[in-house]
């Protein structure tokens, strides 16, 4: 598979490892699980609880390990509560393998992880050695536009999108770019300087290495 279908979010839900019993009986935990793997096979991420997106505070595991196996994507990794938080003294190990893909679905078929997970720390009452069966659910990716909080404000669209700055904007950057470059002389630099433009271009390029083209 292609690793970029991999990364990204999904829904985590663990079940405690019994014959019988609802779902929400045996349900072990559920949360926002973030993976991220590199080329060179390492996975890093993140298990937040709770695992509503939208959740004001969280409280986070962060994931270190390896992929096992490429032709059937298999994972295994370790989860450590973030220091500071309400789970800091939590450890967890996972391994899991990508699910079956039927050649044909509908509606389309998701992308899932399924595995096993074992406590590996004792914490609070919960005692080390305790195994659970999980699956996880790859999530639909967000657009930032359409989160309350994250999405830009009405009145900064409209500022961001006056035709006025975006000619400044562009003017700006097409002059930082060039001011250094070959193209530009010591006149030009004069005149812009008689505008007004060179205080703001000075405060920037103070902070940048020198070269022919910044930008």
């Amino acid at each position: 598979m292609i690793i970029d279908e991999a990364i990204g979010y999904y829904t985590y839900r663990s079940f405690r490892n019994q014959p019988v019993g609802a779902p929400n009986d045996i349900l072990w935990g559920e949360g926002e699980l973030f993976l991220l793997l590199s080329d060179e096979g390492t996975v890093t991420g993140t298990l937040a609880f709770p695992a509503d997106a939208g959740a004001g505070q969280k409280d986070f595991m962060d994931l270190s390990g390896t992929v096992t196996a490429w032709d059937t994507l298999s994972l295994r990794f370790v989860g450590k509560g973030r220091e500071g938080s309400a789970i800091f003294d939590y450890e967890y190990e996972y391994d899991c393998k990508l699910a079956h893909e039927w050649d044909a679905a509908s509606p389309p078929q998701r992308l899932c992880l399924v595995g096993t997970v074992r406590r590996n720390k004792d914490h609070g009452q919960a005692k080390a050695g305790a195994t659970a069966s999980f699956i996880v659910v790859k999530r639909d990716f967000v657009e930032p536009r359409t989160v309350p909080g994250v999405a830009l404000i009405a009145e900064a669209v409209g500022m961001l999108s006056e035709r006025a700055h975006r000619l400044r904007h562009t003017v700006w950057h097409t002059l930082r770019g060039d001011w250094q470059s070959p193209k530009m002389t010591d006149n030009d630099r004069d005149r812009l300087k008689s505008l007004g433009w060179y205080l703001a271009l000075y405060q920037h390029l103070c902070h940048q290495p020198q070269s022919s083209h910044v930008g």
